[in-house]
């Protein structure tokens, strides 16, 4: 994943549009993330460090309440394993450590670069998988 950057391209679609539209905005979240580790977080105050986690934190918890109840409607099989996925990577996001921000950003940016590549190109796709088989 060297040089990888939060840029959105059609590759990435899972092919649900409600859903490619929430990952469009987490690909916006963490490409702010990506561009203050860029600069080296110079003239960046804790208050903006504070606020984009807060509204990572809060866009990830909108996103997977909304991704959840769509999994519910459609009864997909895999919708408890896939909800544990979810749980965990938001425990991950609030276990950052908002007195060093600073340091966490580039675990961060690791952690949404992983999750991003494990989660969303591999788990949610399955769900239009499943949609397609119906």
């Amino acid at each position: 994943m060297v040089g990888f950057k939060f840029d959105w391209d059609s590759s990435i679609e899972v092919g649900i549009p409600k859903v490619d539209l929430q990952h469009q905005e987490l690909f916006k979240i963490a490409r702010n993330i990506e561009q203050i580790l860029m600069i080296n977080c110079m003239g960046i105050t804790n208050d903006q460090l504070l606020h984009i986690i807060g509204e990572l934190r809060d866009y990830v918890t909108y996103h997977f309440y909304e991704e959840e109840i769509f999994m519910q409607q459609i009864n997909y099989p895999q919708f408890l394993t896939h909800r544990q996925s979810h749980e965990a990577f938001k425990a991950d996001i609030n276990k950052i450590d908002i007195d060093d921000l600073t340091s966490s950003l580039q675990n961060l940016k690791d952690l949404l670069q992983n999750w991003f590549f494990d989660h969303i190109l591999i788990e949610d796709k399955a769900i239009k998988t499943f949609l397609m088989a119906l």
